[in-house]
């Protein structure tokens, strides 16, 4: 199947992404998203592939956005401690992230993870931000690259925006809004993508 101008051109701009960027593909189911950037993790090899839901993951021939990077869902971050604090990643995140990345990582997933040239997180409008940053830590922790976002991974996300917005309870909705972040919770909101330097 031939690339549509469109798609020749994300496929350009994921293909020359700099380690260490990332890149959202917005568009309406149907309209190739997947298919181009299959045609991108092919050219650019080891690419991690995951997605918020098993039969998402499984569709782009990938494992769940939690059992990818080993998280746990419950890291929230103290919106004022890093306003206030320009020191060290880990002074700055406090003892949520120190927990968070003090946790064992099979050694296995590590090196999986250190030699990913990619990583392609699929449906991430159904991402919570929360979730994010917790893989931004995890992955700045695992590349021993704290102040660098996502470790220096290069991040590609996709999906639809006018989808399925992250699924939140009430009870995890007071604590994330407690944290700093704002109703819907979407993976856009993550202080990842919204630092002030």
């Amino acid at each position: 199947m031939k690339l549509s101008d469109e798609q020749q051109d994300v496929l350009e701009t994921i293909l020359s992404l700099p380690s260490g960027e990332s890149i959202y593909v917005d568009g309406e189911a149907g309209t190739g998203k997947s298919f181009t950037i299959q045609k991108a993790c092919g050219l650019l090899g080891n690419v991690l592939k995951c997605a918020p839901s098993g039969i998402a993951s499984t569709n782009i021939g990938g494992r769940t956005f939690h059992k990818t990077l080993q998280l746990n869902g419950d890291f929230y971050f103290d919106l004022r401690g890093i306003r206030e604090r320009n020191k060290s990643l880990f002074a700055e995140y406090g003892k949520a992230a120190a927990g968070m990345v003090a946790q064992r990582l099979c050694k296995h997933r590590i090196e999986i993870l250190k030699l990913a040239n990619a990583i392609w997180v699929d449906e991430a409008p159904m991402v919570r931000c929360d979730l994010i940053d917790e893989a931004d830590i995890r992955l700045r922790h695992v590349m021993n690259r704290p102040h660098t976002p996502f470790g220096g991974k290069r991040m590609v996300f996709s999906g639809d925006l006018g989808q399925l917005q992250p699924v939140v309870s009430d009870e995890d909705a007071i604590e994330l809004e407690a944290s700093g972040y704002e109703a819907p919770f979407g993976f856009q909101q993550a202080r990842v993508f919204n630092s002030e330097g």
